[in-house]
């Protein structure tokens, strides 16, 4: 075992390898021998002290271990650590993209899609505490009650919007009116919020075209709702 001592390095707790500039190495009377892809560094008295292989972008990779808690507190060496077999297992990589499923990560590695996505194929594929929990359904609501009230009295109305993307008629928001006796839906789309006035008015008129006879509005306190020109026209 050699044991190699850095000085003068800029630590970077977040990363999980280090890079080694070959033109320092040299410049302590030290040599690089680079043959079929393969780096050899060798100390003053020419004996080997690392190997490397080349992987992309002229680059080589080397494989260090940390010296023991013992060693002199002006040390400092940030390596990856190597467990028994690196090749990081299934649910390494499930983890590593973010909870993708096992059958994209298989298809990332068959079509050879991703460098250095290197899988133990032996470990096992355990379910996901993560996933499972974000995948389990509850129903919000219990079993529908009896509505108490008849169609056309009692209108629940909610706007939606802005949205970033327009209509193909210019329109960005809608209007939901949901009657509550027969949960019957009615959208209108808007340009602007203060159209928001106008389309209510004309449905209760055409509810009250059709023999109904509304009531209430339940809405929140948007001002699209809670306005002078809304508030008097029900009144009227």
């Amino acid at each position: 075992m050699n044991v190699l001592q850095l000085n003068n390095v800029l630590h970077v707790p977040s990363n999980r390898n280090s890079l080694l500039s070959l033109g320092n190495w040299e410049e302590n009377d030290r040599s690089i021998h680079a043959h079929k892809g393969i780096l050899r560094l060798t100390s003053s008295e020419g004996k080997d002290i690392a190997r490397g292989r080349k992987i992309v972008n002229k680059l080589y990779m080397m494989s260090f271990r940390l010296m023991d808690q013992s060693a002199p507190a002006n040390v400092a060496f940030n390596a990856a650590y190597i467990a028994t077999d690196p090749t990081p297992s299934w649910e390494t990589w499930h983890r590593r993209y973010g909870h993708v499923g096992y059958p994209g990560l298989q298809t990332l590695l068959d079509r050879h899609m991703v460098d250095g996505l290197n899988v133990n194929l032996l470990t096992p594929k355990p379910d996901c505490i993560a996933c499972i929990e974000a995948k389990i359904h509850e129903a919000p609501y219990g079993p529908t009650t009896k509505k108490f009230t008849k169609p056309g009295e009692l209108t629940h109305i909610d706007l939606w919007g802005k949205y970033d993307v327009a209509s193909i008629h210019s329109n960005s928001y809608y209007l939901l009116m949901v009657d509550d006796a027969s949960r019957y839906i009615t959208v209108e789309f808007l340009k602007t919020k203060s159209e928001a006035t106008a389309r209510i008015k004309e449905y209760l008129a055409y509810l009250t075209a059709r023999n109904k006879t509304p009531c209430a509005l339940r809405m929140d306190r948007g001002t699209e709702f809670v306005n002078e020109e809304l508030r008097t026209w029900c009144h009227s």
